[in-house]
């Protein structure tokens, strides 16, 4: 019995030693900090990452340039996320609330760039309209003049009569 004791003993002072060691290097090196973690940098951390790295998609604007506003509606609906395997990489690296913060950043500011490109994509597209609809009408415009001043001629060199031919 006075050797499971001195078992007991030993294990629980192994145990004690142990997580004094262990417990050391898990301390902040602020002391006067005592949290493990600070939360809030690493959240300010992760919205900054995430703004960072967020990219728009090109396909937006080219899509405003054939659809028009249905390029805005579709940048708007859109909603972009990071890549799953840096997610899962940043989530055991830097902890969840830094990924909370980073894909919401992300998705903020890559839905912000989509909508960029759709606005310069309808922006080129009512140009080209515009363009196109002023050229047509001024050559319809110009047409018509001719046209109307070829007929004017046509009508004045019609003579009514002619006296040569009593009708």
């Amino acid at each position: 019995m006075k050797s499971v004791k001195l078992a007991i003993f030993f294990i629980v002072g192994i145990a004690f030693f142990t997580s004094n060691i262990y417990g050391q290097i898990s301390q902040p090196e602020d002391q006067n900090n005592t949290y493990p973690i600070n939360t809030v940098n690493s959240f300010l951390e992760g919205a900054a990452a995430g703004k960072a790295d967020a990219k728009g998609n090109i396909v937006y604007g080219i899509g405003s340039i054939f659809c028009g506003p249905l390029g805005i509606v579709g940048a708007v609906i859109s909603d972009p996320q990071p890549e799953p395997t840096k997610v899962n990489h940043l989530l055991q690296s830097k902890g969840s609330d830094y990924v909370l913060a980073y894909t919401t950043a992300y998705t903020t500011e890559s839905r912000r760039l989509n909508l960029v490109y759709s606005a310069v994509g309808w922006g080129i597209n009512t140009f080209i309209a515009s363009v196109y609809y002023f050229h047509i009408v001024h050559d319809i415009d110009s047409d018509f003049d001719d046209w109307f001043k070829n007929q004017r001629k046509i009508f004045i060199s019609v003579p009514l009569k002619n006296p040569a031919h009593p009708y």
